[in-house]
């Protein structure tokens, strides 16, 4: 469990810090697309008052990351109240560093929601794509 999520943070890092400059390459034909959206559920904040493990650093956002994110879309933050893996205050974060983010708190529903995402599908239909 942990390395996967080390590895999808550290990929995210990676777009953030090398191309998400507000959009995306369509790997069908090559031609760029504005990235619509971003949703991040549950998402540890690594670095300042988040998680500070041994190599943090390599799953920080760049310096610029919250700027470069910000170019790339609405952003959504999702997070539940009892989320006995990643420490609900870790949205808080996110929603410092991304005021701009719609932030979803749910009171229960653990780190993996339920298995119910319902909640985001209706965010992402509810975009004018």
């Amino acid at each position: 469990m942990h390395l996967c999520l080390k590895t999808a943070i550290k990929k995210l890092s990676d777009v953030v810090g090398r191309r998400l400059d507000s959009h995306k390459v369509d790997e069908r034909n090559g031609a760029e697309k504005p990235i619509a959206s971003i949703f991040l559920l549950a998402c540890p904040f690594w670095g300042g008052n988040g998680w500070r493990y041994s190599g943090y650093e390599e799953l920080m956002l760049p310096e610029d990351g919250a700027t470069k994110l910000s170019r790339g879309g609405k952003i959504f933050l999702y997070h539940c109240r009892d989320d006995a893996t990643v420490p609900f205050d870790h949205l808080a974060l996110y929603a410092q560093i991304l005021p701009e983010a719609a932030v979803n708190e749910r009171d229960e529903g653990g780190h993996q929601f339920n298995n119910d995402l319902s909640f985001v599908a209706e965010d992402i239909k509810s975009l004018q794509l």
